[in-house]
């Protein structure tokens, strides 16, 4: 496969492999009849197959499915991104597990940057793969100009680009996309987007991209102060993490996520493979502050828009359903929910 750099290991039924982008991952082959019981204990975390052995007695070693699997168990479904034995057992006894979203569920992509580095344009590339996606909308949001993003618009570029997409909608039947912009989160909680042109845009993205090691009440108020002092939409990758290169940042999660509820405000789920910001755990805790989501691919080509589906796995992970995101809104809905 092209993203394997060589294989490490291999047996009969086993092979592991380094990625090029560094995880091992291992592939394990089953009979048929051995398949499920072999897809479900591998998809579940060490903490799930203990309690289930625990409680439950052993699985069976052979099965037609995984449902068939928990149902002669006594419990209903347990999808594999909630197998972590936080309280998905006491949900499938009691009837209570969520309805995760999925793929076919989603209607677009709130974060996609249409200029790359060097300038190039990309806008009905964009607009070519959404149609194929079968989206109903994409948000451009192209950074602002800063010290940590030099290569962002200024407000002529984003007077420009909205006038760019402006054109473009006229001619695209089925799909709309919105104006939109990632701003900076300074250090003092301000962004450097007049007002003004906030309103004018369909979609203001507030991100930190500095100053990543203040302490955690400093940076929990700087995130409080961007989202009660600023007109935006959306909090970007809120944690700031590259996964294997920068931690979380320090903050108060369940702070931020009420203040984003109460100044409606939109927390993300960034759905790059390097960040995957929030991740599950922090959705599900959000989740419980009453916070909305949106969720974006941060696509800075137009291939990589397909990060949501990665994106879509990790709200799975969050114990995310329809009615969180706002992606899974049609246009009009989205629309109205971004006015306010």
């Amino acid at each position: 496969m092209p993203s394997v750099a060589r294989v490490v290991g291999r047996s009969f039924s086993t092979a592991k492999v380094l990625l090029k982008e560094g995880p091992e991952a291992v592939l394990r082959l089953a009979p048929d009849d051995e398949f499920a019981p072999a897809l479900r204990y591998w998809t579940g975390s060490r903490a799930h197959n203990i309690r289930l052995y625990r409680e439950y007695g052993p699985p069976p070693e052979r099965a037609e499915s995984e449902s068939e699997i928990y149902r002669d168990l006594g419990l209903n479904f347990i999808p594999p991104e909630l197998r972590e034995d936080q309280g998905e057992f006491e949900a499938a006894r009691g009837g209570t597990l969520p309805s995760l979203v999925e793929m076919k569920d989603i209607r677009g992509d709130l974060h996609i940057h249409g200029l790359t580095v060097g300038g190039a344009d990309l806008l009905e590339e964009y607009a070519a793969t959404a149609m194929r996606m079968g989206y109903e909308y994409i948000a451009i949001t192209d950074h602002l100009r800063s010290p940590f993003t030099p290569y962002g618009l200024d407000e002529a570029g984003i007077r420009s680009r909205m006038r760019e997409i402006e054109h473009l909608n006229r001619r695209l039947e089925g799909l709309t996309l919105l104006s939109g912009i990632e701003a900076n989160i300074n250090k003092d909680g301000s962004i450097d987007l007049p007002a003004s042109m906030s309103r004018d845009l369909d979609l203001v993205i507030a991100s930190v991209h500095s100053d990543f090691s203040m302490a955690r009440d400093e940076m929990t108020l700087r995130i409080v102060r961007a989202v009660e002092e600023n007109e935006i939409h959306v909090l970007g990758h809120p944690t700031g993490r590259i996964i294997g290169k920068r931690a979380m940042v320090h903050l108060d999660l369940m702070r931020i996520a009420d203040v984003s509820r109460e100044r409606n405000v939109l927390l993300e789920l960034n759905a790059h493979p390097a960040r995957l910001d929030l991740n599950g755990e922090g959705c599900r805790r959000a989740k419980a502050a009453g916070t909305l989501f949106a969720l974006g691919s941060d696509a800075h080509r137009p291939e990589a828009m397909g990060n949501l589906l990665h994106g879509v796995a990790q709200v799975r992970r969050g114990w995310l359903e329809k009615r969180d995101l706002v992606v899974t809104m049609p246009l009009s809905l989205l629309l109205a929910r971004l006015n306010r």
